[in-house]
């Protein structure tokens, strides 16, 4: 990943550039600023709808910040672009480390977008199991749907 001086130079060179904002979404997201990742997904999006990696992040981003139904509008918006595309990143990343928590959760929050309760019981349950905290929020949300 560059730097963020890097990405800021690239800004400033070219202030509509999406990549560069998605990027520097993920140095925050990274750096554990999610309110500054957040501004530089939407940032993504707005010059370019169509990037759905940037949705994806956004939702992330959002998820990470406990705003869970903003989470679900991005999740849901990068699907309506290409379906499966964020459903199949957290598949393959649980499958390369089934021990890190945070797909699972990222699993469960784009399950719930999709409605598929079980599988977002399921994934959130494993994330709690693997010591990562789940938003209070999201876990009332999963509750009627718990067997």
């Amino acid at each position: 990943m560059r730097s963020r001086a890097d990405l800021k130079k690239a800004l400033a060179l070219k202030p509509a550039y999406e990549e560069a904002y998605n990027s520097l979404g993920l140095y925050y997201q990274d750096s554990g600023n999610t309110p500054a990742a957040i501004v530089a997904f939407k940032k993504a999006v707005e010059i370019e709808p169509d990037y759905v990696i940037a949705h994806n992040n956004l939702g992330n981003a959002l998820k990470t910040g406990g705003r869970l139904e903003e989470a679900v509008l991005s999740y849901r918006k990068a699907i309506e672009l290409k379906p499966d595309f964020a459903l199949t990143e957290h598949q393959k990343a649980v499958e390369l480390k089934p021990d890190f928590a945070e797909p699972h959760v990222y699993l469960a929050a784009i399950y719930f977008a999709e409605t598929e309760f079980d599988l977002a019981v399921k994934h959130c349950d494993r994330a709690r199991e693997l010591g990562f905290e789940v938003n209070r929020e999201f876990l009332e949300s999963l509750e009627p749907y718990r067997k």
